[in-house]
């Protein structure tokens, strides 16, 4: 029993509060970066990007959430640029100026 509990929590536990890195390549940075700050309260870095197969110039929007905001990201980035190039990552360890949101249940 204290092996299916403790898998239990740590399994709730990774969902609410593992992170993952997101990598946005778009065309409307500042907008989804405006959305994003508002919304999630998280904050952003955008890099210039180049598209190696259209080689034209692109934005890339770099930010790390919780695994229960990606649905909600996700559905910033559709409304802002449906046609922007989004991936997630999984994070190990964060060092530095990232707050975690807590949740109560």
């Amino acid at each position: 029993m204290s092996f299916v509990r403790a898998k239990a929590l740590q399994t709730v536990y990774s969902f609410y509060s593992a992170s993952k890195q997101c990598i946005i390549i778009c065309e409307k940075a500042d907008e989804i970066n405006e959305v994003i700050t508002k919304e999630l309260g998280r904050g952003v870095t955008i890099l210039d990007a180049r598209g190696g197969y259209s080689n034209r110039t692109k934005k890339m929007v770099y930010v790390v959430v919780q695994n229960n905001e990606i649905v909600r990201l996700q559905e910033i980035v559709s409304s802002v640029e449906p046609n922007a190039f989004v991936t997630f990552s999984e994070i190990h360890t964060i060092f530095g100026n990232y707050k975690e949101h807590s949740y109560s249940f």
